[in-house]
């Protein structure tokens, strides 16, 4: 996933950026609490950034 991602950055069209969340494995949806909270921190962050309305766009 790092490779893809500095792949996409590299080419230029858009950007993209690997993120890690220690503790997560295949299905981060099921992980603990404190995994969780971090995951959707992230995902609420990138929400409200407004990269979602420059990409949807």
């Amino acid at each position: 996933m790092r490779k893809f991602a500095e792949k996409i950055n590299h080419r230029g069209i858009t950007s993209c950026k690997y993120v890690y969340l220690p503790g997560t494995r295949h299905e981060t949806y099921r992980s603990d609490d404190r995994t969780m909270e971090m995951y959707l921190d992230k995902i609420m962050k990138f929400m409200d950034s407004g990269m979602v309305s420059d990409i949807c766009t």
